[in-house]
């Protein structure tokens, strides 16, 4: 799947055609369970948000879980872990207590399982996207670019770089962003340019 957009892998598997024939429309379908199982998305929730069937959405998601099979797998392993421990940790080492895990109130002991997957996930891509934006800032330092970061959006860091200095920032960006961290899988980053965030 190396250098793969995954919403379109996904997709492919759910609808059974090729990657290359996989359509806008089922590629959002694809990226919103991708999103959205980490939240503990269920047939019904994925029925209201797609407007589908509850019958259809529970394909999908059948669909899903065949193809991704250890997705389930390390879920399962993260709230087990958590039940004993009684908390979870991010890869880079943040720790969240979990007291809902033991709690006898179903609700809110499936909010702790959600919590449980969702904090190892989002937490670890919000501590990668920290370390891009220390990363893009030590890079520019060393330079005499005019370039300067002035926001992160959710996985987005924005900056503002003068025309002149526009290609050789965007090279420099990301590296330094694809650089944060060393794991068997690579990260990849996408870098856009444009006169207003319209455009990006």
């Amino acid at each position: 799947m190396r250098g793969e957009d995954i919403h379109a892998r996904t997709a492919a598997g759910l609808f059974g055609v090729g990657i290359d024939q996989v359509t806008y429309e089922q590629r959002q379908v694809a990226k919103k369970i991708n999103f959205s199982i980490l939240y503990g998305l269920s047939a019904f929730g994925l029925s209201k948000d797609l407007g589908i069937g509850v019958s259809e959405a529970r394909t999908y998601l059948d669909r899903y879980q065949a193809q991704y099979p250890r997705v389930f797998a390390w879920m399962d392993e993260v709230i087990a872990k958590a039940r004993i421990a009684g908390y979870v940790r991010t890869h880079l080492g943040r720790k969240r207590q979990l007291p809902e895990l033991f709690e006898a109130n179903k609700t809110l002991f499936q909010q702790g399982c959600r919590l449980a997957i969702n904090t190892v996930a989002q937490g670890t891509a919000a501590e990668l996207v920290k370390l891009g934006m220390i990363a893009v800032y030590n890079a520019l330092a060393t330079t005499k670019l005019q370039a300067i970061l002035i926001l992160q959006v959710h996985d987005e860091v924005i900056l503002e770089v003068a025309n002149q200095d526009l290609a050789h920032a965007k090279g420099m960006i990301q590296h330094a962003l694809e650089s944060v961290i060393d794991w068997d899988i690579p990260l990849t980053v996408g870098v856009h340019d444009g006169s207003s965030w319209d455009e990006l």
